[in-house]
C-alpha cells in the first residue's frame, strides 16, 4: 500500500486529495467492502464522521489502526456513562444513567465491548449491532 492507493497525487475535489471508489465513495471500500453500506441499521459515527472517527488512516501503534490503545476506550468517547442516577430499591446497581449504563464496566465481562456488538459498523439484524 503506497500514497497514491488513497490519494489523487493531481488533485481532487474531495479533502485530502482522496481517490474515489465506485462513483463517489471512498476509496477504503476498494479494500474494505465489508464495511460498506447502507446498513438497516448504521452506526452513526461511521455514516456521519467516516472511518477517521475510530481509525488513524496514517496508521497506528494500537490495533486495528485504531484511535486508542483499547477497543472499550474508543466506544467510551461516546457512549459514556454519566453519573448515577437514582435507583430504586431492589433494583441491580449499574453505573450511568446512558448507554452502556446497565454494563458494569468493572467487571472484566463488560470490558471488550466488541464480544457482544460485533457488526460495530452496522447490522442489518439489530439496532444494538451485536453480531
Amino acid at each position: 500500500m503506497s500514497c497514491v492507493d488513497r490519494h489523487n497525487p493531481h488533485g481532487s475535489i474531495r479533502p485530502a486529495m482522496l481517490q474515489n471508489f465506485a462513483a463517489n465513495e471512498p476509496g477504503y471500500f476498494a479494500c474494505h467492502g465489508d464495511k460498506r453500506g447502507p446498513f438497516s441499521f448504521e452506526h452513526a459515527p461511521v455514516r456521519f464522521e467516516g472511518c477517521p472517527a475510530c481509525h488513524e488512516p496514517h496508521g497506528s501503534a494500537n490495533p486495528r489502526m485504531l484511535i486508542r490503545a483499547d477497543v472499550r476506550f474508543v466506544c467510551l468517547e461516546c457512549h459514556a456513562n454519566l453519573p448515577n442516577a437514582p435507583v430504586p430499591l431492589g433494583s441491580a446497581k449499574v453505573m450511568g444513567v446512558v448507554p452502556p449504563s446497565f454494563h458494569d464496566l468493572r467487571s472484566p465481562v463488560f470490558q471488550n465491548c466488541t464480544v457482544c456488538h460485533q457488526k460495530i459498523h452496522g447490522s442489518h439484524v439489530d439496532r444494538n449491532l451485536p453480531k
